[in-house]
């Protein structure tokens, strides 16, 4: 009683007051210091309840494996697998699930791969979780495998979560068809009612360019929340609608909507893709005296971007000196992309050398200090750079496009011959640059 009205105070001597203490007691203050945020608690009370030699049972784990996960605790996480494994409780769906769970808040997925794999039979939660896996560990395509899968051959086992990460997949492979049709498959199945899943499907509408379909989702939701209206203005920021974005802004504001911090990433981000200096720095100024959302070094380095992108550097620098945080990797990096772009070279190299110390496994302090030396003509610096870069072994992430056709995604890397098709791939971009050489003459 004590524990579901959040009285642990109260249930906790009631405990100690006991001379014979079950398991369901154990288990019982366990999950109240869980839900309650207090997770170190609970585990402490684990201890105990092995010390004390409390005979324990599927339910005892399940508890102690949601708090491992809530703290990220893999170490343990392994050492309760271990006894659930000697037990013979991996099958258990009731264990093996939260087990799943665990390491894959732990980011230890082919543990939470193993585990999954040896539930006899997985449930709805089960199958959400190893999905959310997939899309956590930027799998997206396998996410949208083992749904496709799963839907074949058990769609029973289907709910909103497991949509919800589908939609995720397909917002970041910016997958408008297969989109759709998973929209249509959870509408069919009445498994889209939660604003979590709504908002989602805004994003995944919103980031494959698609905003007509993200508005029709938007305007059918009958109290979009704070999620909804940051995940539309999100999308029309992300594609520099800047006009639209704010409009939706002023709007969320009048409805009587509080913006969160999540929003104002949003704002600024849109004033930085319109170049929007003045507004940009009156919504950054206003945060906290009109919306009372106190601005963090997130909103001061999209300020930053702002800045930096509208190529005027010293001004970028000027506020970074003067904000109330000390500037991060990320400051250094918007700023130092800023002076890429507008071949700032002095400046350029304080902010690498900033970034360089900051983070160092990060490239962009090498790459963007590389690309200003050759720009200048300053080889012997651009030499230094890659120098730099090769003995910290560190190799740019090279970026990635894809197209889906026919049902099949085609990924391409500069340079990369690996597709099968390579070779009439690269005849016909022969072909059109050809073309568009005659076109120019």
């Amino acid at each position: 009683m004590y524990v579901k009205c959040g009285w642990l105070v109260g249930a906790k001597l009631v405990f100690d007051q006991m001379v014979v203490k079950k398991p369901v007691a154990w288990t019982g203050l366990m999950i109240g210091y869980t839900k309650a945020g207090r997770a170190r608690d609970a585990l402490k009370l684990f201890v105990d309840l092995v010390t004390e030699g409390v005979e324990w049972d599927s339910f005892v784990f399940s508890v102690v494996l949601k708090a491992c996960a809530s703290l990220e605790e893999v170490n343990l996480g392994k050492q309760i697998h271990a006894c659930v494994a000697k037990l013979g409780l991996e099958s258990d769906v009731s264990v093996g699930t939260p087990l799943v769970d665990c390491y894959i808040k732990c980011s230890s997925f082919e543990s939470a791969l193993l585990a999954f794999e040896k539930i006899s039979e997985p449930n709805d939660v089960s199958w959400s979780a190893i999905i959310s896996g997939y899309c956590q560990m930027s799998q997206f395509e396998e996410a949208i495998k083992t749904f496709k899968s799963l839907r074949t051959k058990s769609a029973a086992v289907l709910n909103s979560f497991t949509y919800t990460s589908v939609f995720q997949a397909c917002s970041v492979l910016a997958d408008c068809n297969i989109g759709g049709q998973v929209h249509g498959d959870a509408i069919k199945r009445s498994l889209v009612g939660s604003q979590y899943g709504e908002s989602a499907l805004i994003t995944m509408y919103s980031k494959c360019g698609c905003l007509d379909d993200a508005r029709a989702v938007f305007e059918s939701m009958d109290n979009p929340d704070v999620v909804a209206w940051t995940a539309f203005i999100s999308g029309h920021a992300y594609y520099g609608n800047a006009s639209e974005a704010l409009r939706l802004f002023e709007e969320m504001v009048r409805c009587g909507m509080k913006p969160n911090s999540v929003t104002f990433i949003a704002v600024l981000t849109a004033c930085s893709h319109a170049g929007l200096i003045e507004q940009g720095k009156c919504y950054l100024d206003t945060m906290l005296p009109k919306y009372n959302v106190a601005p963090t070094i997130d909103h001061y380095d999209c300020m930053i971007d702002i800045y930096s992108r509208a190529g005027v550097l010293e001004e970028a620098l000027k506020f970074m000196k003067s904000m109330p945080f000390e500037p991060d990797a990320m400051s250094w990096k918007c700023f130092l992309s800023g002076c890429w772009t507008h071949k700032y070279l002095e400046l350029g190299e304080i902010a690498g050398e900033e970034l360089r110390q900051l983070d160092p496994e990060d490239t962009a302090g090498y790459v963007l200090p590389f690309n200003l030396y050759t720009q200048a003509g300053r080889w012997e610096e651009a030499a230094e750079m890659m120098k730099l870069m090769n003995d910290k072994m560190l190799k740019k992430e090279l970026s990635c496009s894809w197209i889906r056709e026919k049902g099949k995604i085609h990924r391409f890397i500069v340079g990369d011959k690996h597709h099968p098709q390579t070779q009439e791939i690269y005849e016909k971009l022969k072909e059109f640059d050809d073309f568009m050489e005659v076109y120019v003459e």
